[in-house]
């Protein structure tokens, strides 16, 4: 039986990115494809990449607009079992791991009702 979600997303959160020991965006898409990640370049100054596990958990798009880094967008889809603390705790290690560091830009969308 398919499971229905009220709303199509669980956590939106907006974060600004800085390169690291990844240097560029082929840099970057290179490690996360080494970990695992499944990567699109929609443009030369976005990638958009999400885990193996399926269904996805959570989408990530990075636009790179400055010569440091750029936004990150963070997407949780409904069906995610990440607590937002959870995300805000994972999303500096998996920022280590591929080599840029995060910045939390903004409040995070939470939808209601979602822990």
């Amino acid at each position: 039986m398919r499971r229905e979600f009220a709303f199509p997303l669980k956590h939106v959160l907006a974060f600004k990115w800085f390169f690291r020991e990844a240097k560029t965006l082929k840099e970057l898409s290179e490690r996360l494809k080494n970990y695992h990640f499944y990567v699109a370049i929609p443009k030369s100054n976005m990638l958009v990449t999400t885990s193996e596990a399926r269904p996805y958990l959570v989408l990530f798009t990075f636009i790179k607009n400055r010569p440091d880094g750029g936004d990150l967008i963070l997407v949780q889809a409904p069906w995610g079992w990440y607590s937002l603390t959870q995300i805000l705790k994972y999303v500096r290690m998996f920022a280590k791991r591929v080599g840029i560091f995060v910045k939390l830009e903004h409040q995070p969308f939470k939808q209601a009702n979602n822990p």
